[in-house]
C-alpha cells in the first residue's frame, strides 16, 4: 500500500510540474507577443501627425537603409483592387482566411527570401474602413525584367479577406509603371 501512495504523490508531483512549465511557456508567449507583435505607434497619434513620406519609408523598412540608396515610393493608402492581380501572388504561400500574423510572416519571408541580392524592402500597415492593410514592397531587384514588386493583403477580425500583387517591368510599352500584367 505504501508503494502505491508513492507512486501516486510521484504523479501528483510530475504533473504539477508539467502544469507549471505549461504556464511558465504560456506567459513567455504572452510576453513575446505583447513585446514582438506589438504596434510602434497608436494608429490614432499616425493619423494626427502625418509624417514626411521619405520619414514614413525610413520607418518602416524592413531592411536598413544605407547612404545611396534610392528613397522608394510612398505606399498610398486608397487601395484600388483592381491595380493588383491575385495572379501574380500566385507562389507566396498565403490564403484568404489565413491568420493574420501567418500571412504577415509568410509575406516578410517571401520578400525578404534572398538578402544577398542587394533588394529594398519596406512595409506599412494602417487601418483602413474598420479593416487592416499591410502593404509590402521590393525595389532594386537584380532582375532584367522586374524593377520592382509590391503585394497588399487585407485583414478584418484578425483573418486575411483579400490579397494581390503588382509590379514594375524594366523594360516593354510602360517601363516602370506599376501593372499586373507578367514582365515582359
Amino acid at each position: 500500500m505504501a508503494v502505491f501512495s508513492t507512486r501516486k504523490r510521484l504523479i501528483w508531483i510530475i504533473a504539477a510540474l508539467g502544469g507549471a512549465l505549461i504556464l511558465g511557456m504560456v506567459a513567455i508567449k504572452v510576453w513575446f507577443a505583447a513585446t514582438v507583435f506589438a504596434p510602434l505607434e497608436d494608429p490614432v497619434q499616425v493619423a494626427e501627425q502625418p509624417l514626411d513620406p521619405t520619414e514614413q519609408i525610413a520607418r518602416d523598412m524592413v531592411t536598413p537603409v544605407t547612404p545611396g540608396t534610392p528613397v522608394m515610393p510612398t505606399v498610398d493608402f486608397t487601395l484600388d483592387r483592381s491595380e493588383y492581380s491575385k495572379e501574380l501572388a500566385r507562389f507566396i504561400p498565403i490564403e484568404v482566411g489565413m491568420d493574420r500574423y501567418l500571412a504577415k510572416d509568410e509575406l516578410l519571408l517571401h520578400y525578404n527570401s534572398d538578402p544577398e541580392s542587394g533588394a529594398k524592402v519596406s512595409s506599412s500597415e494602417r487601418s483602413v474602413d474598420g479593416a487592416t492593410l499591410f502593404i509590402i514592397r521590393r525595389s532594386g531587384l537584380a532582375d532584367d525584367a522586374i524593377a520592382a514588386e509590391e503585394t497588399y493583403a487585407l485583414f478584418e477580425q484578425g483573418e486575411l479577406i483579400d490579397f494581390g500583387s503588382r509590379q514594375q517591368c524594366r523594360r516593354g510599352e510602360t517601363p516602370n509603371i506599376w501593372t499586373t500584367e507578367v514582365c515582359p
